[in-house]
Formats: structure tokens, sequence, C-alpha cells
């Protein structure tokens, strides 16, 4: 009865050490997370190449500030969706600077297809109204495995 005992005390305190670390983490693994309601359109590496170079797209990358400076899309912009609302307004000025007959596409993107950074972002870009937003299929990493331009 005892070992069984410590073995359910040991499960508990091993499961409050991994939430307390994961707190503390930068980015925390999403574990309580609900979906996005937001569901839109993915786009692939080659479609969103494309768009990258007829310069007909904005890449917005969720993904934190240390990992944007260790790597990004060249000319995204970083915006993680805890600072939306600080980061907006750059987003704003650089499609009132590229402003034509076509609205541009904003290509959300994060870490990889298990990131939720992407899908939340483009959902808040959504509810500000925003009318051609689709999230890189496979994120930052496979665009990187496929030799796309990068800084």
């Amino acid at each position: 009865m005892r070992s069984w005992l410590s073995g359910v005390v040991l499960v508990l305190l091993a499961t409050l050490m991994g939430l307390a670390t994961n707190a503390l983490r930068e980015e925390p693994l999403p574990i309580f997370q609900t979906l996005p309601e937001f569901r839109r359109n993915e786009i692939g590496l080659e479609d969103a190449f494309a768009l990258f170079a007829q310069k007909r797209a904005v890449f917005l990358d969720a993904r934190s500030a240390v990992a944007f400076s260790s790597g990004n899309i060249i000319g995204s912009l970083n915006i993680p969706p805890e600072k939306f609302e600080i980061r907006y307004p750059e987003l704003l000025r650089r499609l009132q600077e590229g402003s034509s007959d076509a609205p541009l596409t904003l290509i959300t993107y994060c870490d990889g297809p298990r990131c939720p950074k992407a899908q939340t972002l483009a959902a808040r870009l959504n509810k500000k109204g925003q009318p051609k937003i689709v999230v890189l299929k496979d994120g930052f990493a496979a665009w990187k495995k496929g030799g796309y331009p990068t800084r």
C-alpha cells in the first residue's frame, strides 16, 4: 500500500514540476489551449514562394523575438500573438506602403505544423478584418529546409 501511495505522490510531483517548468518557458507549450475559431486555408511552400517572389505577400512570423532573431523568412515581420496589439500598427504601415489594386496576402508562420501560434495570429488578423490570410503549412522549419530565402 505504501509503495502505491509513494508512486502516486511521485507522479503528482513530476506533473506539477513539468507544468511549472512549462509555465516558465519563453514559449510555453500549449497544454490547455483551445483551437482558434478561425479556420483558414493553408498554403504550401511552392505557392508561398511564388507570392514571395512576386512581392504579393507579407510574411508574419508568430514565433518569439528570440526565435525570429535566430532566423526568419527575409522581409517578414515578427508578430507573436501575445504582442499582437503592440505590433499590429507596424503591419498596417507595411500594408499601406505596399498598397496597390489587389490586397497583399498575409502569410502567417511558426516553427512547424504543430505550432499553434500561426493559427492564433491568423485568427486575430481575421478579427481585425484583414481579407487575405493563409498559414504556411509546415512553417519556418520546412521553408528553411527547402532552401528558400532566410536570414
